[in-house]
C-alpha cells in the first residue's frame, strides 16, 4: 500500500519501505520551513556561495524544474531542522549507510 505525506506549501509526495526504513520517493520541493517561514531563492551564484542563512534554488534556476528533481537546498537551510515536513527529518548519514546495506 503506497503512503503519501503532504507539505507546508502542499506538495504532495509518495514514499516508500525499504526494509525498516519509510523514505519519501521523490526529491523534496518545499519553498517554506514547516513553521511557514518563507526560504530565501533568486541568490545569484556568488551570493549563494557566500552565504551564511538558509536559502534554495531551483535546477538550473527554472522554478518548472521543481516538480522533475526538487528543489537544491544549502546546508542552513538543512542545519535549521525545519526543511522536511512535519513528523519527517532529513536523513543521517547512519540511515542512509542502512540504506546501502
Amino acid at each position: 500500500m503506497k503512503k503519501t505525506l503532504t507539505d507546508i506549501d502542499g506538495n504532495v509526495y509518495n514514499t516508500v519501505q525499504i526494509g525498516d526504513q519509510v523514505w519519501m520517493a521523490e526529491n523534496l520541493k518545499v519553498r517554506h520551513y514547516n513553521d511557514g517561514t518563507e526560504i530565501p531563492t533568486g541568490h545569484s551564484d556568488e551570493e549563494w556561495i557566500a552565504l551564511e542563512t538558509g536559502a534554495y534554488a531551483d535546477y538550473d534556476d527554472n522554478k518548472s524544474n521543481a516538480d522533475t528533481y526538487g528543489c537544491l537546498y544549502n546546508w542552513y537551510a538543512l542545519e535549521t531542522g525545519k526543511l522536511a515536513p512535519k513528523g519527517w527529518h532529513v536523513p543521517t548519514d547512519e540511515e542512509w549507510k542502512e540504506l546501502e546495506m
